[in-house]
């Protein structure tokens, strides 16, 4: 059947890469199976699990907060522009009087 206990005996770095020896119990029999990990498949593996560990929470606040600074920025030039078109009428019409 599955086997029910299942743990990492012991991991050896070697030069092919990560060297896990798994022992576990089925029943009454036991039995241990090595698994080499290359270096390549740990380093992409531990990768994705940071990556994906760090991005998922920081990235939505992160794009939430451009579209905040962006909205910010349109209004602080759309008031700009009111300003100088308004000085402009000022100045237009003081040469005018």
């Amino acid at each position: 059947g599955r086997p029910e206990v299942e743990k990492v005996a012991s991991i050896s770095c070697s030069r092919v890469g990560l060297e896990l020896v798994w022992r576990g119990r089925a029943g009454r029999r036991s039995f241990s199976r090595r698994e080499t990990l290359r270096a390549g498949q740990v380093l992409v593996g531990w990768l994705v699990v940071v990556m994906a560990r760090v991005l998922q929470e920081p990235c939505s606040r992160d794009n939430a907060r451009r579209d905040e600074e962006e909205e910010e920025e349109e209004e602080r030039r759309r008031r700009e522009k009111k300003e100088s078109e308004r000085w402009k009428r000022i100045r237009e019409q003081e040469i005018s009087n």
